[in-house]
């Protein structure tokens, strides 16, 4: 390695789009777009309870809606594979949440072990 140059012409640059937590794994879906020209949608579920929904747009994501943070991480996220009912469903510990994808969260499953 006596006498090796580094090359200068590297330009390195950073690009940051969306910051989120600590990502399990089960935590990141595609959605299905609504029509075939709509951009790609991604789900994201982080340690700090937070789902993020984003598009991109223009080849930058772009963050459509999120969630307040909850009290625990989230472990799980899946979809419904109808797309008229745009349906997302995460989970932390021993409880499930059903929002859209505005972010409005309309069902909280409890489960208890008897």
């Amino acid at each position: 390695m006596d006498g090796e140059e580094i090359d200068d012409k590297f330009n390195f640059h950073k690009s940051s789009y969306i910051t989120v937590g600590s990502i399990k794994r089960n935590c990141i879906k595609l959605l299905q777009p609504e029509k075939p020209d709509c951009p790609q949608a991604v789900t994201i579920g982080d340690a700090r309870g937070i789902l993020y929904i984003s598009d991109h747009l223009q080849y930058e994501p772009v963050v459509k809606s999120m969630t307040h943070s909850f009290s625990r991480e989230i472990t799980a996220i899946d979809t419904d594979m109808d797309i008229n009912k745009e349906r997302i469903f995460f989970s932390f510990s021993n409880t499930t949440y059903m929002t859209n994808t505005m972010c409005k969260v309309s069902l909280i499953l409890l489960f208890i072990e008897l």
